[in-house]
Order: C-alpha cells, then structure tokens, then sequence
C-alpha cells in the first residue's frame, strides 16, 4: 500500500545544496493509465509498477524486469516518456522528501512527494520545509500518468 501527498517546489529548493543527497536518474513510461501500469528505469535497475486507483492511497505493486524489457515496450508506450532527476532528502520523524526535477518536454517542472506509514502519519504532516509548495496530491494534472500526455506543463489552478 502507498500513502503519500505530493507538492509542487518553490524556488527555496535552490538554496539547497542537493549534491550532498542520494540522487537517482528515473527514465518512466506508461502502458496503461487505467489501470496504471508503468514501466520505469531508476538508475541500474527496471521495473513495471501497478498502481490502483487513489489519491493519498492506494495499492501499488512492482516487478522487476530486465532492460531488454524496458527498452522492447517503449514502442507501445501510451504517451511519451518521462524523464527526471530525483533527490532523496531526509526529514523529521524518518520521513524522506522525494525531490523530482522533471526534463526534456517538462523542464521546470518540479514535484516532491513524501510517503507515510498510514493515513494519520500523511494527514497530520505539517512540519512542511520551506521548499514546499502547493499541495496537488488530489490534482490529477499533476499525477505522472497525466504528464506523459501533455505537451508542456499543466498549470497549478
């Protein structure tokens, strides 16, 4: 189960010295949006992800696959493929903010996703950093299935 809400970035992001943080290249694509079936390369390793429906929850399954995989399925890709750099920046309570920067067609894009233990955990978070924008955990504009099919970046309304 995931349970996680999910912000835009604001501009303190670059005070931030993110060279001193974990950081993965992530290559995505979809299969299918509903269901949500992504494939993904995040560094050396591939994986399909089934996502259910939801917003703050919802069942997610991985498996991993091989590149010859990833690289064989992109041609029924549905949508384009997204690409992101994704820093892993720890916060209170073991908490870890996922900072992704999006590229290519999605350049400027930048979303940070934090996941919870349980609903509680994810609704009482407040300790929000400065960096943290608007919440768009329930937009689907935001969510990446949504992005693989635009052409620029949705705006925030």
């Amino acid at each position: 189960m995931e349970i996680e809400r999910k912000f835009l970035v604001n501009d303190k992001i670059n005070e931030i010295d993110l060279s001193q943080y974990e950081k993965e290249e992530i290559s995505q694509y979809y299969l299918f949006r509903c269901p949500e079936l992504r494939v993904r390369k995040c560094g050396e390793k591939f994986y399909v992800t089934y996502k259910g429906p939801g917003d703050y929850q919802r069942i997610e399954e991985e498996t991993d696959v091989s590149p010859i995989f990833y690289e064989k399925f992109k041609q029924y890709a549905s949508g384009q493929v997204i690409y992101k750099t994704r820093y892993k920046i720890p916060l209170a309570n073991s908490l870890v903010a996922e900072v992704d920067f999006y590229h290519s067609y999605l350049e400027g894009l930048r979303i940070v996703e934090v996941e919870f233990k349980n609903i509680k955990q994810a609704k009482t978070f407040k300790d929000f950093p400065n960096f943290f924008g608007k919440e768009v955990t329930d937009n689907p504009k935001f969510k990446n299935k949504h992005l693989s099919k635009v052409k620029r970046i949705p705006k925030y309304n």
